[in-house]
């Protein structure tokens, strides 16, 4: 089932941002996260609850491994809050740049 990342906007007045993003064959849906820069290149992402829940389990069917879409988008989100260069959106969660680091990490990763 694919995640897509449609846009990533930040929201000034709640110090966060908002992801459309869409899953699975479904219309995109915007959430809400925050992220907090703790160092140069890493931070805490927060994505609302909801968010969290499926990335978790969607990752976790595909690939044995519950956080590897979370990592992928906190990293997008972060480059993001720092001015780098993100994926062109939309983009499809797991074949982006950033994803390749986070499924490569692990020896029990698979397609």
């Amino acid at each position: 089932m694919n995640i897509v990342l449609h846009s990533l906007i930040r929201n000034h007045e709640t110090d966060g941002y908002n992801l459309s993003i869409s899953i699975g064959g479904g219309p995109s849906k915007i959430y809400t996260a925050t992220y907090e820069q703790t160092g140069t290149e890493s931070g805490i992402f927060r994505p609302e609850a909801e968010l969290h829940k499926q990335l978790v389990e969607l990752s976790r069917q595909r690939y044995d491994n519950p956080v590897k879409y979370m990592v992928e988008l906190m990293e997008i989100v972060g480059a993001f809050s720092r001015d780098k260069s993100i994926p062109d959106l939309p983009a499809t969660l797991g074949t982006t740049s950033f994803f390749w680091p986070v499924l490569n990490k692990s020896p029990d990763a698979h397609a």
